[in-house]
């Protein structure tokens, strides 16, 4: 089996090469993924007691957050290894790794680099975080009897029916798999269904939950950013979270009219991906906007004009919502498929989020069913909503405190995932 994913994975490799020349992405971590270290990284690794963690980009290193706190605690002696794909994932999960551990880019699924790498690290365990299925490294793995587990699992709909039409090539590999922790009953029949083993899937639910939030932590920050950002008392503040084009557009054209009505409304914009940013601001100055990058207001807050907040840096949004009177959480609107509601959600903040959440769909139908959210179609509707809460503090209130009441009701995926864990660690 290994040769013949070898041969599909070097297919993929041929068709996707000239994509990643052109755009000028990989080189940073080419060395790494050939399984080439450097000697520093080499010689933390060769110590042993290695726990192997893999999130493939930003979304998935924030599921692993609340397990690698729990792992800590309950293993101390042991060293965390996080590989990402992704270089945004790589850089978030240098954000909250400890100074001993060590974060790499995941090895390319070849055999010859998966063996080299897996004789470097020896882990006693490798989880992988949400649905990552590597060929090559879980048969490595299996025939070295290291187990490995799916941690947070989840099958889209969309996901379910690509698979299944390699469910012949994928099956094998899967019923490899020690530990398959589903996210909900949906996901655990799906992935018995293209063939992990019935006894090693679990239903342990979504980690993201688990995300603690300590506000005493924050607080100098939000102290820092709110006297920078200069909001003042009476401001209302609308953030857009992780936004895709064509959001900004819809968001610039709803503020615009927002402002007649609220000119102490400020809009603070966070893209999912900061490279967009030169693009946004000319879409902002479009609607006749001066946008303002939030790293020049941090450096120089004398700038007068702070109406409109472009986030031109990772990893500060989830302080930014403590700023927030009402949240917009972006790719939904875009047909992206939604991002994380639950942060903003424990600062008890309004959420509102379009139809395209199916990355996220439990956790949209539980806020919407707590009545904890709402869900908008378009511009007309996004408009309304927004304008609707900015006028009703009780209602912005009531559902920032339900939304804030799901997601504590929804929390445990973590320990009960663990307990299961345990069981795969000497």
């Amino acid at each position: 089996m290994t040769i013949l994913y070898d041969l599909l994975y070097i297919i993929f490799l041929i068709f996707y090469l000239p994509v990643f020349i052109i755009k000028r992405k990989y080189h940073r971590e080419f060395g790494m993924r050939l399984g080439i270290f450097p000697d520093e990284i080499k010689d933390r690794l060769e110590q042993g007691n290695n726990i192997w963690i893999h999130a493939v980009s930003v979304g998935e290193v924030n599921s692993a957050l609340p397990i690698i706190r729990r792992l800590r605690e309950r293993f101390p002696e042991k060293l965390i290894i996080i590989s990402t794909v992704t270089e945004t994932g790589n850089k978030a999960a240098k954000r909250i790794a400890r100074n001993e551990e060590v974060v790499i880019y995941l090895p390319l699924d070849l055999s010859f680099i998966v063996k080299k790498v897996i004789d470097l690290i020896n882990p006693e365990v490798f989880i992988m975080i949400e649905t990552e299925i590597w060929p090559n490294i879980i048969l490595n793995l299996s025939k070295r009897n290291i187990p490995c587990v799916l941690l947070n699992g989840r099958i889209s709909p969309s996901s379910y029916r690509r698979y299944r039409w390699i469910k012949l090539l994928i099956r094998p590999t899967l019923a490899k798999v020690n530990l398959l922790c589903m996210q909900t009953k949906k996901d655990a029949l799906r992935i018995i269904n293209l063939g992990a083993l019935p006894d090693n899937v679990k239903i342990t639910g979504n980690t993201k939950f688990d995300v603690d939030i300590n506000l005493e932590d924050l607080e100098k920050e939000i102290v820092q950013f709110s006297r920078r950002l200069k909001i003042k008392k009476d401001d209302q503040i609308l953030i857009a979270g992780s936004t895709h084009y064509p959001e900004e557009k819809i968001l610039f054209s709803c503020y615009n009219r927002l402002l007649i009505n609220k000119p102490n409304l400020k809009m603070i914009i966070a893209p999912r991906h900061i490279d967009r940013i030169k693009k946004i601001e000319k879409e902002a100055e479009a609607f006749g906007f001066k946008p303002v990058k939030f790293t020049e207001l941090i450096a120089h807050p004398h700038k007068q004009d702070n109406k409109l907040i472009i986030v031109d840096v990772m990893g500060k949004l989830k302080t930014l919502y403590a700023l927030a009177t009402i949240v917009f959480v972006g790719g939904s609107l875009a047909k992206i498929g939604g991002h994380n509601m639950i942060e903003p959600a424990i600062f008890s903040k309004p959420i509102i989020f379009g139809p395209y959440v199916y990355n996220f769909q439990d956790i949209a139908e539980d806020l919407i069913n707590n009545n904890a959210a709402y869900k908008v179609n378009n511009e007309k509707e996004l408009y309304d909503r927004v304008n609707q809460l900015l006028l009703s503090p009780k209602e912005r209130e009531q559902l920032g405190k339900n939304a804030y009441k799901a997601i504590e009701n929804s929390k445990g995926a973590t320990r009960r995932s663990l307990k299961f864990i345990n069981d795969l660690i000497v």
